[in-house]
């Protein structure tokens, strides 16, 4: 029993130093982590998942004559835009010419001498009383004289003469005219003419005409400045819940005029273009279904 007591104290000792010990072990441990933690350096490890773009490419096809999506075919009805549009310029003739012109006319062509008509040939010569030669442009028969009451009456056709040279000096006013062939005759004073109204047309100098470069040149200029409009009002013609399809437009002339055609004699013409652009929209919500 002594003994039995003794071994039971020692015992009881020994887990009391055991149980000291623990203790001291644990808060050194507890207070050496502390000190870890406010001292010793740190690191932080991110983790992201890993990712992968994937890119898939469908072609689908914008119908105008289509009233509805169809997945299947894959298509989407389209709209078509249609923008008109109108611009008329003057622009200048650039083209550089000589022009020679004859003076023409016409003369009454009496016949005092018989009753007889008189044959004159073409180019039968003229002179007016200012001196200048003109030429009938064509063969006639002067018709012989009449009486009339008793009275001899000249004959007489109006016919039409030309200058014999070109230029204003010709542009005569009215004037009596006699027939140089019948010269040292007795026909040449009774064979005449006489003019009512100036002699017009002559001239001779540089003039203006349009040249195919001049035409070409205005319809580039005035075809860029009605596409340039076209594309601006296509903009504002777009509905808000449409697209336009890049590349989809088309833009042609439906009417060209020109108030002078090349090699007209003219300082200035005028030109008139019509345009017509054509667009396709589509609506985007179509799309993005398509694409879901």
């Amino acid at each position: 029993a002594a003994a039995l007591h003794s071994w039971c104290a020692g015992s009881a000792k020994q887990k009391r130093k055991l149980g000291l010990r623990g203790i001291l072990i644990l808060s050194v441990l507890f207070f050496a982590g502390i000190l870890c933690y406010l001292f010793l350096p740190r690191a932080e490890i991110q983790i992201w998942p890993e990712t992968q773009t994937l890119n898939l490419m469908e072609k689908v096809e914008i119908n105008s004559k289509e009233n509805q999506v169809d997945f299947s075919k894959r298509v989407i009805p389209g709209r078509i835009i249609e923008i008109k549009k109108e611009l008329s310029q003057e622009f200048p003739a650039s083209g550089k010419s000589l022009k020679e012109e004859k003076a023409r006319g016409q003369v009454r062509v009496y016949n005092a001498y018989s009753t007889s008509p008189q044959a004159l040939l073409t180019k039968t010569r003229f002179i007016s009383a200012e001196g200048k030669l003109f030429r009938s442009v064509e063969r006639v028969t002067i018709p012989g004289t009449e009486y009339d009451k008793g009275k001899l009456v000249p004959g007489f056709l109006d016919i039409q003469i030309a200058a014999a040279e070109p230029g204003e000096d010709y542009n005569i006013g009215p004037s009596t005219f006699s027939i140089p062939g019948f010269a040292g005759t007795s026909k040449y004073t009774a064979f005449y003419g006489k003019s009512f109204a100036p002699m017009a047309g002559g001239f001779k100098g540089e003039i203006s005409r349009v040249t195919n470069e001049d035409l070409e040149k205005a319809k580039t200029v005035l075809t860029d400045k009605l596409f340039e409009e076209g594309k601006k009002s296509l903009n504002n013609e777009v509905p808000a819940d449409f697209v336009l399809v890049n590349g989809a437009e088309a833009q042609e002339i439906t009417e060209i005029y020109s108030s002078s055609l090349a090699e007209a004699e003219t300082q200035s013409f005028d030109l008139r273009v019509k345009t017509l652009l054509k667009a396709l929209v589509f609506k985007k919500t179509d799309l993005e279904n398509f694409a879901r």
